[in-house]
């Protein structure tokens, strides 16, 4: 498992967070 491998990773997953919790539209296109 490589550092900046796994670094991009968890960038990825906190920006679709925070992308989800300022726009209610992507939970709506979601089905959650």
């Amino acid at each position: 498992m490589t550092p900046s491998r796994n670094a991009k990773s968890v960038e990825r997953t906190l920006k679709r967070q925070t992308f989800r919790l300022l726009s209610p539209r992507a939970w709506a296109s979601e089905g959650a």
